[in-house]
C-alpha cells in the first residue's frame, strides 16, 4: 500500500490521500482506513484511488504528489 498526497490537498480541513493498495480492498476496509486515518490525523480524511481521479487530472497530479508511505 501506498499513501501519496496529491496537491490538491493544499490547506484545505480535510486531506486528500490517494492510496494504491497491493491487494484489492472493499468498501468496508476502505471506509474503515478512513476512519482510522481521520481519527489518527485529527482531521477529515478522503481516500481515493488510482481509478476513482478524473483522467483530466490524473497526469498532474501523479506528477505532483509527495509518497509519505510506500514506494511509486
Amino acid at each position: 500500500m501506498a499513501f501519496l498526497v496529491p496537491w490538491l490537498a493544499g490547506k484545505q480541513r480535510k486531506k486528500v490521500m490517494l492510496v494504491r493498495f497491493s491487494k484489492r480492498k472493499s468498501l468496508l476496509a476502505m471506509v474503515r482506513l478512513e476512519r482510522e486515518l481521520s481519527e489518527a490525523l485529527g482531521r477529515k480524511v478522503d481516500l481515493l484511488t488510482e481509478a476513482s481521479v478524473s483522467p483530466y487530472m490524473r497526469e498532474r497530479i501523479l506528477k505532483e504528489m509527495k509518497v509519505i508511505y510506500g514506494s511509486r
